[in-house]
């Protein structure tokens, strides 16, 4: 089998198909910045609430993103958060997304999900019991020159 000459074409959902979620950031650093301005200015997303152990850093930022709630914990259970995107240092990943799972709420964590291998599986676990989604946010998965790659080689990724 050659390898591509070109890579395909990226896959486009049209955005109105995509349901709209209310979202609760954890951890209001650089990488979130990132990730609220991006769900702000590119989808029909929500950001609800972000969650710091400093309430005043909650606030602030809150207020930078015009995103209607702060909390300093408890988020995960708030009727108007739907999901959670969590980016704390890494050694809270699994804490955090625990909490969001065992509230019932689907998950994305900034890489690395977690920090062992039995923290990961038990985050598996939970979100399996609780018919919930989990995902590391890795983007790679999604590139084209990923899934030529992967073809290349024979490898078939399934979404699970």
């Amino acid at each position: 089998m050659p390898f591509p000459s070109a890579l395909p074409e990226p896959d486009r959902l049209d955005p109105a198909s995509i349901p709209s979620l209310r979202w609760g950031v954890i951890g209001p650093g650089w990488i979130a910045e990132r990730f609220v301005m991006a769900v702000q200015r590119f989808t029909r997303q929500k950001i609800m609430g972000v969650e710091s152990r400093d309430a005043a850093r909650a606030s602030e930022f809150a207020r930078r993103f015009a995103i209607p709630h702060a909390f300093d914990g408890g988020m995960s259970d708030h009727s108007e958060i739907d999901a959670v995107y969590i980016a704390t240092p890494h050694p809270f990943h699994f804490d955090m997304a625990r909490r969001a799972l065992e509230s019932g709420k689907p998950v994305l964590v900034e890489k690395p999900i977690c920090v062992s291998a039995v923290e990961l599986e038990a985050l598996i676990v939970l979100a399996r019991k609780h018919d919930v989604f989990l995902m590391e946010a890795t983007g790679q998965i999604f590139c084209p020159n990923s899934r030529s790659c992967e073809s290349y080689c024979g490898i078939e990724q399934s979404v699970k």
